[in-house]
């Protein structure tokens, strides 16, 4: 079903939606309905229906007619079935099965670095993590910089940590930025081949460098039991030690002791362009407090996988259920040199690519009530619109929605927004790359709309 979506903003003002309007096939079981004798397939379109079904038209006028036509419905429904279970091929551009809709807001609490007017400490250049400590202190990586603005709860500047270069404290390049449960700062910088870890004052605690032929380029970091921490990255085909796991497990000291989730797992592995373009997208994951570890790929194609640590070894326990309007990820282009400005073009090598990305998944994140919310940006028709989909704690989909006010751009190859971190108390860090970069708080709030599923709402 589709989330009703809009963001209250410092204004305080609602967006109004009005929903696009996805494919009409979908993995759901196919409903019939009988209206007036005809036979109608909830949410058919041209293509959908399946052979022989179109409208017969028949009429209940006596007893003799009414078993025929009981007969007729009963073998239709027989040979619905039969179609239905797989003896219709289903369309590469189908959609997932269409959730439930909800009516959800994101309301902003806070912003930082909307000042232009304001003195350099407070103005963000490129600013690419947000992370939050314990007493709600916050945490921005800045690029443009190489150092880490802090600020307090309110939103008053304190600090910063680092700066530019390769001397003990400094970046060249920082890729991922993680504050651990101790409130140790955690930085990964690549281009100096290291992993610093700090106070929240910036003082040094340990240097620990990468070994490149295992570590390299870490989007996400999270902290595991045992003073362990999961990484995700993918190693480029001419890795000297090439692998295609996307987790790694580390140690302490980031040396890596285990690595799972094979990039031949999904949907595309054969992609030269899905190859190149998890080498710096990978996608995202969330460790729940049960202890299972929940991976979305980056090109999304409405599959969510569920994995568990089991006498040492992580293993694929189970996959959830999201929804796409339709199923195919990307397009990859044959001729990367001629490619439209909405494209994303990747040099790996020797060898370029480019391709147009339909679906993607943003981040998922597990609420304090056990809820998963998972942003994405999915292609409806010729829309690429920046949504919401929630999840129950046993991983079964309960609504999606789309999120106005973040409206795509034509000619974009991404969304101009990170959904970088969620605190303990459920708000969520955003990076808004529309104009003059700043950085949002908001929170999240939802709750039952209509009956109503995607799809079948009105003017969509």
């Amino acid at each position: 079903m589709f989330l009703n979506a809009g963001i209250v903003l410092s204004r305080i003002h609602r967006f109004s939606t009005r929903f696009p309007q996805p494919y009409a096939c979908s993995n759901a079981p196919v409903n019939f309905l009988t209206l007036t004798g005809a036979l109608y397939r909830e949410g058919h379109d041209e293509g959908c229906c399946l052979p022989g079904f179109i409208e017969p038209n028949l009429h209940i006028d006596n007893k003799k007619t009414a078993m025929y036509s009981l007969r007729t419905l009963l073998l239709c429904l027989i040979a619905g079935t039969f179609f239905a279970s797989g003896c219709v091929k289903r369309p590469d551009n189908a959609t997932s099965a269409a959730p439930m809709l909800l009516d959800v807001q994101l309301i902003e609490v806070l912003t930082l670095g909307a000042d232009e007017s304001a003195p350099p400490e407070l103005l963000f250049g490129n600013p690419n993590f947000v992370v939050t400590d314990s007493q709600g202190h916050i945490f921005v990586a800045d690029q443009a910089t190489m150092g880490v603005k802090v600020y307090d709860e309110e939103g008053q500047y304190l600090r910063t940590i680092g700066q530019r270069g390769r001397g003990p404290g400094e970046m060249l390049y920082i890729n991922c930025m993680y504050l651990d449960s101790n409130d140790h700062l955690i930085i990964a910088d690549q281009l100096n081949a290291r992993i610093t870890r700090f106070t929240l004052n910036g003082e040094v605690l340990s240097t620990h460098p990468l070994d490149v032929n295992r570590v390299l380029w870490p989007r996400q970091i999270r902290e595991t039991e045992n003073n362990h921490y999961l990484a995700q990255y993918k190693l480029p085909i001419a890795a000297d030690l090439y692998n295609d796991k996307l987790l790694h497990l580390l140690d302490k000291t980031f040396q890596v002791v285990e690595e799972f989730i094979s990039f031949d797992e999904l949907d595309y592995a054969e992609d030269a362009f899905a190859d190149a373009y998890y080498a710096f997208n990978t996608g995202h994951f969330e460790i729940t407090r049960a202890g299972h570890v929940i991976y979305v790929p980056s090109l999304y194609t409405g599959d969510l996988f569920q994995y568990q640590n089991q006498n040492g070894t992580w293993v694929k326990t189970k996959k959830l259920k999201g929804y796409v309007a339709r199923k195919k990820a990307f397009t990859r282009l044959d001729d990367p040199e001629n490619r439209p400005s909405n494209a994303v073009s990747i040099r790996a090598g020797f060898n370029h690519y480019a391709g147009i990305v339909h679906n993607e998944s943003l981040g998922i994140f597990e609420m304090q009530d056990g809820n998963l919310v998972h942003f994405t940006v999915i292609q409806f028709d010729d829309r690429r619109v920046f949504g919401v989909e929630l999840f129950d704690p046993a991983g079964t989909l309960v609504g999606y929605g789309t999120l106005t006010g973040f409206e795509m751009p034509e000619d974009a190859q991404r969304l101009p927004i990170t959904v970088s971190w969620k605190d303990q108390q459920d708000r969520f860090y955003l990076i808004d790359y529309f104009g003059y970069p700043v950085v949002r708080v908001v929170k999240l709030a939802y709750k039952p709309a209509t009956g109503q599923r995607a799809g079948q709402a009105a003017g969509a």
